[in-house]
């Protein structure tokens, strides 16, 4: 369910900004007459304009839509056809998807910087709390800016959720198991964008307000993740929560009818960097209060080991190279994959099936790759 509502959100747009085939609805007798069509005149209906061929003149007038537009497809289905957003208007409904995406890009900035000062659980339930608002408030969209808006929103809170969720899970695991994780969760994504196919198949003549509300569901889940989801032990450690990380160790080793003390010890040792880390970063405070040591000396009282971020990555070449090829290498493959899915529906056959199957090549593909990295990498897949 954790995967469900983050996936809906981000392609969903697909679906309920469907554009059918539409062209000019036809000018009225009064038009016609103000026009001075004549039995000599032809007049053809485009999609987006009336083209008038002039017989004795010999010319073709061209006018815009004055009519609107008559759509192939039923007015409800899609907020494309509500709010006649083609031809000289079709950029806004392109503007929703691209508003999501820059959305996306200042929450993974925002979120993932509070996931690591305040704790994975908070800012994964809190913005699944709002992700839920957002995707549920779009079916009461009087216009296409309160949409969009909502749209940008989205996208900032469906990364709050996702980015944190996903760390929590591969932090929930030692290292040797991190990329069976990986591949379950990408297997999982991928069968959620099937069933997101299937749903908008069986709604496909319900109005899309509805489907906006039933994308929003999967939220819900958020309530009871408040009281069953645990915070990363990882995060813990890394902060110096040994008391709170003992207890949620204590509870899983209980559950699971294991030996606590063996596990508690497998913690500690694989854990051992983070407490480092931690207790370094105390010592540092500690000079700093007691000595009365200003910030501009703080360098001089101990090496900044804790102040890791961004920069710190693009300060060294080796991580710097590094951080450029993979944000390169997300950017190609981020353009290739949803060019991949908002472009489906405009394929020939039915727009759902074909959503369908592109969603199912995702689990070849999942699998196929993360048995080729560990052939790169020398070692079986855990």
């Amino acid at each position: 369910m954790s995967g469900v509502r983050t996936i809906l959100i981000k392609v969903k747009c697909c679906l309920e900004g469907y554009t059918p085939e539409h062209q000019c609805k036809d000018l009225s007798e009064e038009q016609l007459s103000i026009y001075n069509v004549t039995s000599y005149d032809d007049i053809s209906y485009e999609k987006c304009h009336i083209n008038i061929f002039r017989g004795l003149k010999n010319i073709t007038d061209e006018l815009s839509c004055i009519n609107g537009h008559n759509y192939s497809a039923n007015k409800d289905i899609s907020f494309v056809i509500e709010w006649n957003l083609v031809c000289d208007k079709d950029g806004l409904a392109e503007l929703t998807q691209s508003l999501f995406t820059a959305g996306q890009g200042a929450g993974a900035l925002i979120f993932t910087a509070f996931a690591d000062k305040i704790g994975r659980k908070p800012v994964h339930v809190g913005c699944t709390f709002f992700l839920m608002l957002c995707a549920s408030g779009s079916a009461l969209s009087p216009n296409i800016w309160v949409f969009a808006a909502l749209r940008f929103l989205g996208g900032a809170f469906q990364q709050g959720s996702a980015l944190p969720g996903f760390t929590m899970v591969l932090e929930l695991f030692p290292a040797d198991k991190r990329t069976l994780m990986s591949l379950i969760v990408g297997v999982w994504w991928g069968i959620c964008v099937m069933i997101l196919a299937l749903v908008a198949y069986v709604m496909k003549h319900s109005e899309w307000r509805w489907l906006c509300a039933v994308f929003g569901i999967p939220g819900i889940v958020c309530v009871f993740e408040f009281w069953y989801l645990r915070e990363s032990i990882r995060w813990l450690f890394a902060k110096g929560k040994i008391v709170e990380a003992e207890r949620i160790v204590k509870r899983a080793a209980k559950l699971n009818g294991v030996d606590f003390e063996a596990t508690w010890t497998k913690c500690l040792k694989s854990n051992e960097s983070a407490m480092e880390m931690h207790r370094l970063g105390e010592q540092s405070k500690e000079l700093i209060d007691r000595n009365g040591t200003n910030p501009e000396d703080e360098a001089e009282v101990h090496p900044k080991e804790t102040a890791l971020g961004l920069w710190t990555m693009m300060k060294y070449s080796t991580t710097r190279n590094i951080t450029l090829v993979i944000m390169f290498a997300w950017l190609i493959t981020s353009v290739t994959y949803f060019g991949l899915y908002l472009t489906s529906s405009s394929l020939s056959g039915d727009r759902h099936l074909n959503y369908f199957l592109t969603a199912s090549m995702e689990l070849p593909s999942v699998s196929s790759s993360t048995n080729y990295s560990c052939y790169l990498d020398g070692r079986k897949p855990s």
